[in-house]
């Protein structure tokens, strides 16, 4: 699993993914590799940092994340008077 970060996140990487994540700061950008063995987990990790915490690869953890993003941003939108 692959997941980009903004700097703001770096210094919580221990907290968030544990102490065998790989970490490689490339381009200004830093790239989170790790083994996931609990997807849900992964979700309610990652999922209140939003585009901060961007998980690129897999493409289907990927995709189950937008749509998680896309039935928030709905139920805000739909919520707002």
């Amino acid at each position: 699993m692959t997941i980009r970060l903004a700097p703001r996140l770096v210094p919580a990487i221990g907290e968030l993914f544990g102490r065998h994540a790989k970490v490689e700061h490339v381009d200004g950008a830093t790239w989170v590799r790790l083994t996931v063995t609990n997807q849900d987990a992964l979700v309610a990790a990652v999922l209140p940092y939003g585009a901060a915490a961007e998980v690129v690869e897999p493409k289907e953890l990927r995709a189950r994340l937008r749509k998680l993003y896309v039935a928030l941003a709905k139920r805000y939108r739909e919520a707002t008077p």
